[in-house]
C-alpha cells in the first residue's frame, strides 16, 4: 500500500501460514512504527512494551520483536 507510514514490502512475519504474524529479525517493521502518547505504559499481544527500552522505537504490528539473547544490567 503506498502513502505515508506504509510498507510496500514483505514484512517479514515468522510463519503467516499459520497466522503467526510476529517479526523476523530482518523486518522492515522493526522499529518502523510511529510513536504515540498512548503507546507509554502500553503492551503487545505477547504482553511487551510497545515502545522498546533501547532504541525507544516501536514496531509495525501487533507484536514488538524480541531478539534472543542476553541482558546484562551493571549496578
Amino acid at each position: 500500500v503506498s502513502g505515508a507510514n506504509n510498507i510496500n514490502t514483505n514484512p517479514a512475519w515468522v510463519d503467516p501460514a499459520n497466522y503467526n504474524f510476529r517479526l523476523t529479525a530482518g523486518s522492515k517493521c522493526v522499529n518502523a512504527g510511529i510513536n504515540q502518547s498512548w503507546m507509554t505504559g502500553a503492551v503487545d499481544l505477547d504482553r511487551r512494551h510497545r515502545i522498546d527500552v533501547f532504541s525507544g522505537r516501536v514496531d509495525m504490528g501487533c507484536y514488538e520483536y524480541l531478539p534472543s539473547g542476553t541482558i546484562f544490567r551493571i549496578y
